[in-house]
């Protein structure tokens, strides 16, 4: 998945996927692959639209927060004590 400014999700995402890496074969989390797409996709573009359907809205609400947790994209500053 190439780096996009616009990505949908349609479909929920799986939670394992079946990966083979220099012949070796092994499974990691579906949602893995979508977190790399999104964070490969905001170090090439300054902002990008993310936009889920229906049974895909949990999934993408997961991966925002995930790269938040990353400290990538927009940080909502934490509120000022008084």
């Amino acid at each position: 998945m190439e780096p996009t400014a616009f990505i949908c999700l349609t479909d929920v995402i799986p939670s394992v996927r079946h990966v083979v890496k220099d012949g070796v074969s092994t499974m990691e989390q579906g949602s893995e692959a979508y977190l790399d797409w999104i964070v490969r996709s905001l170090k090439e573009h300054e902002e990008i639209t993310l936009i889920a359907m229906d049974a895909a809205i949990p999934d993408l609400i997961a991966l925002v927060l995930r790269v938040g947790v990353l400290g990538i994209g927009y940080q909502v500053p934490p509120p000022s004590s008084m």
